[in-house]
């Protein structure tokens, strides 16, 4: 229907205008009834059997005017609702693989971005940064050399000073074990990279600082049991206690582990804001919108096919519907004799 008020169907991606008066014409022209035959159904005495030929009479004379154009209506309407079935699906496939697509994805940083400041492939050195960014990643930088040498050749000196054979056999064992507590840190603040949700990443970075920070208030406790340090007071012959050894050594690789994984956090973000946009528009979704803006066109050309096919179709039912209700109240009336010159 278009808004200047003049009555349309929808043929081939276009309204096309219908003759209203041919149009009533056709689709709104009365059922003829036969009163004698209203008549003769009503000299049967019976009611039920005189309705039964009254509304049979009704329906005959509706089948004779209306019976093709229904048929044809028919038709079409089971056609089209095939049709719109399929299209809809396929519209459906359609909109749930562009929901899976997001606006931008990952890209290298050589191939810029579609947001980034500025030139889109150039990246600032850090010598133009500003102040603080560069004591902030100078500091990270530096805490996570200190910490990764720290944790190597402290896990290296307990594996050597256990003294078991096999690292006697094998001495660079030591070395190799001793280097996966600082490349645990650099696995755990590189994990963040599997989330493709920005704020499950940041999510993750946070819970890794947050970690970083309770490992540390957890160390220093244990480190302060197990060594009384400047307060001078200390028992070489006191019976050693396992358990707090135990925990301070696992303790001590955690906070290791994770501090040094909070500031590579820290020193990855310093860097990305002098760094080229690591997002660019994802190109699988240009094709599939306009497959989906193609498939729409197609459902609504469908979907106003129908109706243009239902809404006379609804009217011709009702227009024998009214018949039958005419004929039965016709016969109700006149067999009730109120009064004898009725409907019909």
């Amino acid at each position: 229907m278009k808004d200047d008020g003049e009555i349309s169907r929808w043929v081939d991606g276009t309204w096309v205008p219908i003759d209203k008066d041919r149009d009533k014409a056709e689709e709104l022209a009365p059922v003829p009834i036969d009163r004698g035959v209203v008549g003769a159904a009503i000299d049967c005495g019976e009611l039920e059997q005189a309705l039964g030929l009254g509304k049979a009479h009704a329906d005959a004379e509706f089948d004779i005017v209306h019976g093709g154009r229904v048929t044809s209506l028919e038709a079409q309407a089971v056609f089209l609702r095939a049709r719109l079935d399929v299209e809809q699906a396929e519209l459906d496939r359609n909109e749930r693989a562009l929901a899976r697509e997001p606006l931008q994805i990952p890209a290298s940083k050589q191939n810029g971005g579609a947001d980034s400041p500025g030139d889109e492939t150039e990246e600032v050195p850090p010598r133009r940064w500003q102040l603080r960014d560069q004591l902030s990643a100078g500091g990270a930088a530096l805490g996570i050399v200190g910490l990764s040498a720290a944790s190597y050749f402290g896990v290296e000196a307990t594996f050597a000073n256990a003294q078991l054979p096999i690292f006697d056999d094998n001495p660079h064992l030591t070395y190799a074990l001793a280097a996966i507590a600082p490349t645990a840190g650099l696995a755990v603040k590189t994990a963040g990279k599997v989330f493709t949700d920005p704020d499950n990443r940041d999510r993750y970075n946070k819970l890794v600082v947050i970690a970083g920070i309770g490992a540390f208030a957890l160390w220093v406790p244990m480190f302060g049991g197990l060594f009384e340090g400047l307060s001078g007071v200390f028992d070489p012959f006191a019976e050693p206690n396992h358990l707090l050894g135990w925990a301070f050594n696992v303790g001590h690789i955690i906070a290791e582990v994770f501090i040094a994984a909070g500031l590579s956090v820290h020193l990855d973000a310093t860097m990305l804001k002098y760094a080229p946009s690591e997002q660019v528009d994802n190109q699988a979704r240009p094709p599939l919108e306009r497959a989906k803006a193609k498939q729409v066109s197609v459902v609504e050309g469908l979907t106003a096919r129908l109706g243009d096919v239902e809404g006379p179709l609804s009217r011709l039912y009702g227009l024998r519907e009214r018949a039958r209700i005419l004929v039965e109240a016709a016969i109700r009336q006149r067999m009730n004799e109120k009064p004898r010159d009725g409907l019909l």
